[in-house]
């Protein structure tokens, strides 16, 4: 169990510091400091890595978009099920038990609502990031033609499965909404 979620980790760790950054910043145009070269930004470059990047994206989220809804649900269960005991039946458990519990819903929340964050951040500046091609100042007319073009046959880079759930800006204010909302319905329903 130690080494799945240690490996999860790594994964959000790395898809976090290195993929959302590269797409959200350096696909951008108009800013003023890159971390990649500038040639990156010149229309074949530009295609090309917008394109491989949507490539690497979908490879990527035929295999985890099918566990973001089953992983939220399991983080929301956690959550609501763990603050449930703590609440109700804290002052008969022992210190050990109570402590691991509230372990569980600290790393459910805080694990989820970080990739919930960088879903949404990807899938924002993703989106700025295209509207930053339209009013660039392109060299010529022929780029400025192609790039018009291109830019509307890209869809934003998202983190999601499918269309039936993608990751959006409003996405972990909803998942916490969630939390609060099964707690206390729980314990309405239990008292």
């Amino acid at each position: 169990m130690h080494m799945n979620t240690s490996l999860g980790i790594v994964f959000i760790s790395a898809y976090g510091t290195l993929f959302v950054p590269f797409v959200t910043h350096d696909l951008r145009l108009g800013l003023k400091t890159y971390a990649s070269c500038e040639a990156l930004r010149k229309p074949p470059m530009l295609i090309m890595a917008y394109r491989t990047l949507q490539i690497l994206q979908l490879k990527t989220t035929l295999v985890i978009g099918r566990l973001l809804i089953p992983t939220q649900t399991i983080a929301l269960k956690l959550a609501v099920f763990s603050t449930f005991m703590i609440v109700k039946n804290g002052h008969r458990m022992r210190g050990t038990t109570v402590a691991m519990m509230i372990g569980w819903v600290v790393a459910s929340v805080l694990i989820w609502s970080l990739v919930l964050l960088m879903g949404g951040y990807l899938h924002e500046y993703g989106i700025r990031g295209l509207k930053s091609w339209k009013y660039h100042q392109w060299e010529s007319r022929e780029e400025r033609q192609v790039m018009s073009k291109f830019r509307k046959s890209c869809t934003p880079i998202t983190l999601n499965f499918g269309k039936t759930y993608v990751i959006r800006r409003l996405t972990v204010f909803k998942f916490i909404r969630q939390i609060t909302r099964g707690v206390f319905r729980t314990l309405m329903a239990m008292h």
